[in-house]
This record gives structure tokens, C-alpha cells and sequence, in this order.
């Protein structure tokens, strides 16, 4: 269930959450365009086999995603480093986005032998409690790795976080605006119906 996207623009408030994340680099909009042998949520793989293929580098940041007022996400990212210079995402978005918002952070990499994740950054856009527990409860399960004993997080987690999920877009969706979860329905004709 897709819920943000990529920032319009560069706001003071995103400016102020990059800074947090990686205080050496400036975020910028990187075009996406998916290389035929991409995956989904592969970005890590589709950039280390586009590199065996044509050559250039992995870059390794941050993408940045809005939930409008709710919340800020930055997620572990890799996109591809052409030989001539220029960045391209080459990893396809379930959402078809055309360009993402990335922070490059060369202080990260991704671990091939381990395939530990690195957890996501997220800041809350207003004080609404429930927004507040929706970040806490992502938290912990970004929390769970393979590492720690426990491959998946708990069903009830995931349940509690499907549900906060739902609530929050109850109350900062347009229920008039495309569902949540892609159907290509209106949104309150589809889960909307589902908000507890």
C-alpha cells in the first residue's frame, strides 16, 4: 500500500531532514529509468549486475519520500553511476514515479554477503499521536533482521501498522483522490471501507 511519493520540491522542512540524515550532502531529483533486467525493491542487485553490464558504479544514499502531512522517509538507496558521469535510478517504482529525491551518502554501503538492510529515517510533519505510534511501530519492524533471531516481524506488528496505516489516510487522504493500495479505484470506494 502505497502512501507517499516523491517530494514536489525542496522544502526548508526537507532541507532540514537531509541534514540530519547525511549533513555533507545536498539532496537533488534523479531521474528513473528502469534497465531491462531490473527488479522490484532490487535496487542493491539491479545496480551491481547494470555495472557488470555497462560499466560505471554504484552510488550509494538516501531516497526521500513524503507522505503529505504525515511524515518524511528516507530510505537506503542505490542508483547507478553512468561511465560519463550521470545518475540514473534504474530500479522500476510500483508507483511509476520518473524521478526520485536522493541524498548521497558515501559513508553507506550495502552488505552482498549478510543482505542486512539498513533501516529507514523518518520524520513526523505534525504531532498527531497516532502518526507518532505509526513511526514507532515501522521502527521496530526495521528492527527485525535475520540477525536478530527473527526473519519477520511478528503478524500482529504488521497487522497494528496496516491499521495505523489505514487511520492516518482516513484522516490526510482525499477521499475523492486515488486508492491507497493502486486498485485504480477512488479512495473511498475501496479501503476506505476497510478503516476499522
Amino acid at each position: 500500500m502505497s502512501t507517499t511519493t516523491t517530494p514536489r520540491r525542496i522544502t526548508k522542512e526537507i532541507e532540514t531532514f537531509c541534514a540530519e540524515v547525511n549533513p555533507s550532502e545536498y539532496p537533488s531529483f534523479v531521474k528513473v529509468l528502469p534497465s531491462p533486467h531490473s527488479s522490484l525493491n532490487e535496487c542493491f542487485h539491479n545496480v551491481r549486475e547494470q555495472v557488470r553490464i555497462k560499466g560505471g558504479k554504484p552510488v550509494y544514499g538516501w531516497t526521500i519520500w513524503e507522505w503529505p502531512k504525515v511524515l518524511l522517509e528516507a530510505e537506503f538507496h542505490c542508483v547507478w553511476k553512468s561511465p560519463y558521469g550521470e545518475l540514473s535510478d534504474i530500479s522500476p517504482k510500483t508507483n511509476n514515479e520518473n524521478e526520485i529525491l536522493f541524498v548521497r551518502d558515501d559513508r553507506k554501503t550495502f552488505d552482498f554477503s549478510n543482505l542486512n538492510r539498513v533501516n529507514s529515517h523518518r520524520l513526523a510533519l505534525n504531532s498527531d499521536p497516532m502518526i507518532h505510534d505509526f513511526i514507532r511501530t515501522a521502527e521496530s519492524i526495521d528492527s527485525i533482521t535475520p540477525s536478530s533471531g527473527m526473519p519477520d516481524p511478528p503478524e500482529f506488528i504488521v497487522r497494528k501498522l496496516y491499521k495505523l496505516k489505514l487511520q492516518i489516510c482516513k484522516h490526510y487522504t482525499n477521499k475523492n483522490g486515488p486508492c491507497i493500495c493502486g486498485s485504480g479505484k477512488i479512495f473511498k470506494k475501496c479501503c476506505f471501507n476497510k478503516i476499522p
